[in-house]
Order: C-alpha cells, then sequence, then structure tokens
C-alpha cells in the first residue's frame, strides 16, 4: 500500500512539474504564424511569475528575435530557479558569446561542462570560444579530437575550414566554406574567411563577387563593407573606396576608416582633405595622438609652418620621449630657422640692389 502510494505522489509532482520550453512549445503550436514578438508578449504576458521552463522559453523567442541582452537576462532567471540545469547554462553562455561577452560565455560554459553537459552544438561553441580568445593550441587540440569527416551542420564545417587555413591548407578551407556557404548563405563568417582567402591570392574579382553577394543579403555587414573599400582600393577605385570607408566609419565610428581615407588622400597629395579627416579623428579621445600628428604633417605640407610646429609643440609637450615626434619637430624649426634666414637674406639683397642701382628719373 505504502509504494502505491509513492508511486501516486510521484505522478502527481510529475504532472506538476513544468517541462523545459514546454511553454514555448504550445506557443508554436497554437500561434505559428505570430511574428516572434507576439510570441513574446504572449508568453511574458502569461503570468505574473514565470517559472525556469517558460523564462527558458521567453530567452529563446528573445534571441529569436536578435535581442540578446534580454535573452541574457530571461535565461539567468531561469538559472538562479534550478541553478543545476546544465541545458540552461549552456543556453547562457550561448547568447552571451552571440552578444560578444566571451568572459560570461566561458563562465557558463564550463559550468555546464561540469554538470556533464555534452552535445555537439556544446563542442562548437567551446570551439568558437577558443578561436575567438587566440588559443589555436587548444582549438586545434579539440579539432583534431573531432570526428573528420563532411558534416552537415555548416558552423563545424566552417570551424573545420578555419583549422585547415591555419594549416596552410587553402583549397580543403576554401572546399569547407563553400559547403558552409551552400548549406547557409547568410553565414558571413564563411562568407568572409572566403573572400579573404581569394584576395590574399589576388582572385580580386572572385573576392568582390563574394562580397558583393553578401551585402547584397546583409548591406549593413561591416566587415564586408571595409573588405569591399579595401579591394577597390586595390583595383585604384579610390573614390568608391573613400564612400565605402566613409559609410564603414558612419556606422562603426572605428577609426580604422578615417586612417584609409587619410593615406588616400595623402598619396593624392590632397592635404586639405587630410588636414580635415585628422581633426575628425583628433577629436577621438582614443585617436587624438594619432590625429594630432596627421594634422601636423598636413599643415607642413600646406606650408602653414607655425601651425603645424604648435602642433608639434602640444604633441611633443604630451609625451617628450616620443622620438618620433621629436625629430620632426625638430625639423620643421629648422625649416622655419632656414625660412626665416632666406627672408632675411633676400631682404638685404633686395636693399642693396636698390642702393647702388641709380635713380630713376621720368
Amino acid at each position: 500500500m505504502q509504494k502505491f502510494r509513492l508511486i501516486f505522489i510521484l505522478l502527481i509532482m510529475t504532472g506538476c512539474m513544468h517541462a523545459p520550453y514546454s511553454h514555448d512549445q504550445m506557443v508554436d503550436q497554437r500561434n505559428d504564424l505570430l511574428p516572434t514578438k507576439e510570441k513574446i508578449k504572449l508568453l511574458a504576458g502569461s503570468g505574473s511569475q514565470l517559472d525556469e521552463g517558460r523564462l527558458a522559453s521567453l530567452a529563446k523567442l528573445y534571441a529569436q528575435d536578435s535581442d540578446l541582452d534580454n535573452a541574457i537576462v530571461s535565461i539567468s532567471k531561469a538559472i538562479k530557479l534550478a541553478p543545476l540545469n546544465a541545458a540552461y547554462h549552456d543556453q547562457l553562455a550561448r547568447y552571451a558569446s552571440l552578444a560578444g561577452k566571451n568572459l560570461l560565455a566561458r563562465t557558463e560554459s564550463a559550468i555546464a561542462d561540469d554538470l556533464g553537459f555534452s552535445d555537439l552544438n556544446h563542442q562548437i561553441l567551446e570551439l568558437q570560444l577558443a578561436l575567438d580568445d587566440g588559443d589555436t593550441t587548444k582549438f586545434l587540440r579539440m579539432m583534431g579530437s573531432m570526428v573528420n569527416d563532411v558534416t552537415p551542420v555548416p558552423m563545424l564545417n566552417y570551424l573545420y575550414g578555419v583549422s585547415y587555413l591555419m594549416g596552410k591548407d587553402t583549397l580543403e578551407a576554401i572546399h569547407r566554406f563553400k559547403e558552409c556557404i551552400q548549406k547557409e548563405p547568410d553565414m558571413d563568417k564563411a562568407s568572409l574567411a572566403l573572400s579573404r582567402i581569394y584576395a590574399g591570392e589576388d582572385s580580386i574579382e572572385l573576392a568582390l563577387n563574394e562580397v558583393n553577394r553578401m551585402l547584397s543579403r546583409k548591406p549593413k555587414l561591416l566587415n564586408f563593407i571595409l573588405l569591399k573599400a579595401e579591394l577597390m582600393e586595390q583595383m585604384d577605385a579610390t573614390e568608391e573606396a573613400i564612400n565605402l570607408y566613409m559609410q564603414h566609419w558612419t556606422l562603426s565610428h572605428r577609426a580604422e576608416s578615417l586612417v584609409k581615407v587619410k593615406q588616400i588622400y595623402w598619396n593624392r597629395n590632397e592635404y586639405d582633405s587630410v588636414l580635415k579627416y585628422s581633426r575628425i579623428e583628433a577629436a577621438i579621445v582614443s585617436r587624438e595622438k594619432d590625429g594630432l600628428l596627421s594634422e601636423a604633417r598636413a599643415l607642413d605640407k600646406l606650408r602653414q609652418y607655425q601651425a603645424s610646429l604648435k602642433i608639434y609643440t602640444k604633441l611633443y609637450e604630451l609625451d617628450t620621449l616620443d622620438s618620433k615626434v621629436g625629430k620632426e619637430r625638430t625639423m620643421l624649426e629648422r625649416k622655419i630657422a632656414y625660412l626665416q634666414r632666406k627672408k632675411e637674406e633676400e631682404k638685404k639683397l633686395a636693399d642693396s640692389l636698390i642702393k647702388t642701382l641709380p635713380a630713376l628719373k621720368f
């Protein structure tokens, strides 16, 4: 009798438990045509207190909607309610990795490992984290333990491609990246890697074709805009390159774009434009010194020597140990002194000529 009672209690407890993602599955089944945002509203508004399964489901929907911050918040709440659920820790590690929060991703991935979680996607995540950390030894060791075949999982094929690229097997790397793109045309990592291989082999047309293909699908991919700008510059299409670099700057505010633009104008001896973009760069705190230095050089080329010297002096005072600035400042001071002496000598010569010439009579 006691045995039957125990079974009855266990059955009641089982019936009361919420399986992970069960509510999400219900939402999908009953409202399959609803946009993800509507599903989020439906699930988030289903009760004042969500259990861990629903929180995990909500996190999944947020991630599908590219709202990684809320995905991380939701799955973190689920973990507080069920701290020993390894799948939740793996889920958090994935979202953190996608959000560029690698420290959190590594921590949560390690917890998932300790709790015994292991599947192919988790292995792929570990490989990605090793790659992002620049730990090539760990990455290649882990890749060596994988079954080496063509896999239906595009991300794993991408990682195989990276490992072959590290081993200088470019042909096999190209094959793997093409496999990725064939199965997942929007996979920008594989497309970018393939484009860079082509560019490195001077196959500019192939590189440009792949870059254009991806930009037609995702027009604001920064790495592709930057690579296309570099390719156009190699083809001497400098005006188009400048436009692309400035598009990259507008979207990212990363100074590397300004540096490229400045260099193009410098190579074209257009120092007014160099001056313009140097001043924009100098307004960025982390780039102030580089911007000021190129501004000083541009002013020197424009023969605005005193203005140039003023900036060189400011740079020298910021760092008296900078030998490059010190040397250029000294050379400019000598140039100014030489021009001053030359001017004075020319004036003296003019005065002496006036004295020796007979007075003109009209």
